[in-house]
């Protein structure tokens, strides 16, 4: 189990901005860092700025969250994705806008062929924008090996080998440690521990073949001797072996011939034994290599984490047809296995679709499924487990997303859930110390909603006062305000809500359609005639083009008599020019209309001058619907005046046929149908008949002897039977002749 779900495992370094309510001390539960050279938390760049490494407020080396998502393998070759934003490269040789991918792709190609003084600027420039683009953490690495810089090539291998799960990441890395240029050099131990750790975070990858292909040939390799005797390379070999052929992975016929021919050179005799014993797995993991394959090779790896709007959409399609496939466990795996499998995916989905929120809430709502039914099974440790990485994914998400608000919402419920309300209170307050002036009412909202459900009406009340003090806070909060104490206290607050409500008509919310929509809906159910009367009267009053008149007509329609709302008709008339112009019969539409029901055909009171009014935005009233008016992109023809072709047929012989010439000829040679008058005979049930009969087998026994062997027989000699043989082929000689 243990080996199962430490393939899961990940860290978040340093390189993600903050999430709202993260504390600077918050790590996470974590496993070993790949080996390396001892870290150097006093590393610094030519600038003498300090590197993006992970390590702590006090100089200690972070150990990766469990949760970190990263991108895995380059795979198959491809270009980035992504919308040209503007294609203006600034001075300092990066492009204007940090999303614009297209320019990005020909800074870094440019790099690849000159490499000017400031590579290194260009590549920290982009890698703080898309810290998880693996194949461009390789690039720069090599671009530091061709300056021989191996101290930066090893600091930027730890950075990059804590944020990405990538095979060719880990197959440079290991590749730099076997050729000797580390700081110290790499022992043969640490080229074997760097291959196990690679192998445990990209084993699963449907691309690692060429990972498994170098660690066989590195164990063929190793000198024998008697710290590592032959007998303990075959034992490793044939491990090794067991393990690449266990998962569904490209190249997998290689794989096997490998295999089988390591067990020929090693014992014939036992080789077929140990072959046709691992032929079963390995049959059945080749069919599930196809299938998987079908859904791999509509990834495109090279896809960098930019926003929603500009990712291509249909990747997030092709991730979650992979995730799918996953989730669906044609391996057969354990619990276990299959959360290895499915958290697997889920980081190399994030690698390339980073700024999608839907990815990271679909993983930590996968393992928090998984926790409970853990929990359920009586296995508390992976419950912990697992659910603590479901929420450290939303808290990744929220360091990559810091404007999002569905991650950072999601992730206060998730701790509220868990009784840990001290903790979501903090984000709410990050939230609103750091979110878009747009934002802030609707986190606002969000802090009454949850101060209700904690069953505080001291809470509530604090809440709403935090609200109306802000200056940037909308409508929307007086209205959540009004509602929710109303819930709270039931009877007794409504004389709070309507409090709250008026507070807000006397601040400066009486001009706001949907505000006042809001305080109509709850004095109509109070059924406050008077009242709703009264604060009709008052914004149209105040406001002579306000959208709610014809509301009001369709309220007086309702609870008042005709004078009363042919008086309000008039106000209207008087108030608006538009209605003026408009036909007197027109004006009553609003008058009869009902919940989107009008007194005649829309498209018929349209054709009278019609308007409907623009939909208000919180209310539904007597307001109708815009008719629908669809156009077409094309004429198309009138099918109801076609006919049926006749040809023009003259004494049964068609003057006209498109049929070819000798085909023609032939229909006049034979005439018409009605000059036959022989048996009619049905063409398909002769097919049929033919068809059903086997056809006699020619062996030597019933083949008719050669021409040349039959012997004729003298005249005078031929029995009746001949004769009467003579006569049929007489008769038929006769009928082909007529």
């Amino acid at each position: 189990k243990m080996a199962a779900v430490g393939e899961v495992s990940r860290g978040p370094g340093s390189d993600a901005p903050s999430a709202p309510g993260e504390s600077a001390h918050d790590t996470g539960v974590g496993s070993a860092v790949p080996p390396m050279v001892p870290p150097r938390n006093g590393d610094v760049d030519a600038n003498g700025a300090q590197p993006m490494a992970a390590s702590g407020p006090d100089g200690v080396d972070v150990k990766p969250d469990i949760s970190q998502i990263a991108l895995l393998g380059d795979g198959p070759a491809g270009t980035e994705h992504g919308s040209a934003v503007g294609g203006h490269i600034a001075a300092g040789g990066v492009p204007d806008h940090k999303y614009d991918v297209d320019s990005w792709a020909s800074v870094l190609s440019d790099l690849q062929r000159v490499r000017p003084d400031n590579a290194r600027d260009v590549y920290e420039k982009f890698l703080g924008y898309f810290p998880l683009a693996a194949r461009y953490w390789r690039l720069y690495a090599e671009h530091e090996m061709r300056l021989r810089n191996h101290e930066r090539v090893e600091a930027i291998f730890k950075r990059s080998l804590q944020l990405c799960d990538n095979v060719d990441l880990y197959r440079s890395y290991i590749g730099y440690l076997q050729e000797g240029k580390s700081s110290p050099p790499a022992s043969t131990g640490d080229i074997v521990k760097a291959f196990e750790t690679a192998l445990e975070r990209v084993a699963l990858d449907f691309h690692s073949t060429p990972l498994w292909t170098q660690y066989i040939s590195y164990i063929k390799a190793r000198p024998a001797g008697k710290d590592y005797p032959e007998s303990q390379r075959v034992v490793d070999l044939r491990k090794a072996y067991k393990r690449c052929l266990s998962a569904p992975k490209s190249q997998i016929d290689a794989l096997w011939r490998d295999y089988s021919s390591f067990e020929q050179g090693i014992d014939k005799t036992i080789a077929r034994r140990l072959i046709d014993e691992a032929s079963r797995d390995y049959n059945r993991m080749r069919m599930l290599s196809r299938d998987m394959e079908k859904c791999v090779l509509k990834l495109n790896r090279l896809h960098l984490g930019v926003p929603p709007v500009q990712a291509d959409q249909g990747q997030l399609e092709a991730w979650q047809a992979l995730i799918a496939w996953e989730k669906a466990n044609p391996l057969e795996l354990d619990r276990y296995g299959l959360v290895a499998r499915v958290a697997f995916a889920y980081r190399q989905m994030a690698g390339c679709l980073t700024l999608h929120p839907t990815v990271w809430y679909d993983a930590a709502m996968f393992m928090d499924a998984k926790a409970v039914e853990a929990r359920q099974a009586g296995d508390n440790i992976y419950a912990k487990q697992w659910e603590d990485e479901a929420h450290n994914l939303l808290l990744n998400g929220s360091k990559y997303l810091p404007a999002s608000l569905l991650l950072a919402f999601a992730r206060a419920d998730y701790l509220e859930q868990r009784e840990r309300a001290a903790e979501a209170k903090t984000i709410y307050d990050d939230l609103l110390k750091s979110c878009a002036p747009d934002d802030v009412t609707l986190v606002h909202v969000q802090c009454m909603r949850v101060a209700r459900r904690s069953g505080d009406i001291l809470a509530l009340r604090e809440a709403f006062k935090r609200a109306r003090l802000d200056e940037r806070c909308g409508h929307q909060a007086f209205v959540a305000s009004a509602l929710l104490h109303l819930l709270a206290e039931g009877d007794k607050g409504r004389k709070v809500c309507t409090n709250v409500f008026e507070l807000g008509m006397k601040k400066k919310f009486a001009a706001e359609p949907g505000y006042v929509m809001a305080y109509l809906d709850f004095l109509a159910s109070a059924c406050d005639v008077n009242n709703i009367r009264a604060l009709y009267n008052t914004v149209t009053a105040a406001d002579k083009t306000t959208p709610l008149w014809a509301r009001q007509i369709g309220f007086e329609s309702l609870y008042g008599d005709l004078t009363t709302v042919a008086r309000v008709e008039t106000d209207r008339r008087e108030s608006q020019a538009e209605f003026r112009e408009r036909p007197s019969a027109v004006q009553l539409v609003d008058r009869y209309a009902f919940m989107g029901l009008l007194p005649g055909r829309p498209e018929e009171l349209v054709a009278l001058g019609y308007k409907t009014a623009e939909p208000l935005p919180e209310a539904a009233g007597p307001v109708a619907p815009p008719v629908a008016r669809p156009e077409r992109a094309f004429p198309l023809p009138d099918v109801s005046q076609m006919v049926e072709f006749i040809p023009n047929v003259a004494d049964g012989v068609p003057r006209q046929s498109a049929c070819p010439p000798a085909v023609s000829a032939l229909l006049r040679m034979l005439g018409p149908a009605s000059a036959y008058t022989g048996p009619m005979y049905h063409v398909d049930s002769i097919i049929s008949e033919i068809a059903s009969r086997p056809l006699p087998v020619l062996t030597e026994a019933t083949a008719p002897a050669p021409a040349a062997a039959v012997t004729s027989r003298p005249a005078g000699k031929r029995g009746a039977e001949e004769e009467g043989q003579d006569l049929f082929r007489t008769r038929r000689q006769r009928i082909g002749a007529v």
